[in-house]
């Protein structure tokens, strides 16, 4: 059985960036390859990739267990504890308000891709059952005409 890894005990303030958008978080508890996190709302779902922030350090990770307003994360890169716990001594309660616009606008553009693909797919779909559905009918109808020609009683 692998050795879990020390965790320090914190109560350090971030920013989380979800397919939801963003949303405070306050790290509960950190080691050098994960965290735990206290959320204001729902928790994302597990397998969900996150962006932690705090002041200039982001952290990029996988969401590996959830409850309604904690979750852990894994990451791939190495964190510096030490780091985390020197960035700017005042909660970041809020990114400032250019960084917010500019995340707002980061995911109503996700979300406008989104349905862009949604759409071209839907597209797609149409016009291949409808091409496929001419050609059937065509391929059918010629057959189907000279049946009724040579069963009909004027024949």
């Amino acid at each position: 059985m692998k050795n879990r890894e020390f965790r320090k005990a914190t109560m350090i303030a971030a920013r989380l960036r979800t397919d939801g958008g963003w949303t405070d978080a306050t790290i509960r508890n950190i080691s050098s390859h994960g965290a735990m996190l206290q959320l204001v709302g729902r928790a994302p779902c597990r397998g969900s990739y996150v962006e932690l922030r705090r002041d200039t350090l982001v952290v990029v990770g996988r969401i590996m267990w959830s409850t309604a307003n904690r979750c852990g994360i894994n990451t791939r890169e190495r964190i510096d504890v030490n780091s985390l716990h020197r960035t700017g001594q005042a909660p970041v309660a809020a990114l400032p308000v250019e960084r917010r616009r500019l995340a707002r606008t980061a995911t109503r553009s996700i979300h406008i891709k989104r349905h862009l693909e949604a759409a071209a797919i839907a597209i797609a779909i149409l016009w291949s059952t409808a091409t496929l559905g001419s050609l059937v009918f065509h391929t059918l109808s010629t057959p189907a005409q000279a049946a009724m020609i040579a069963l009909s009683p004027h024949h």
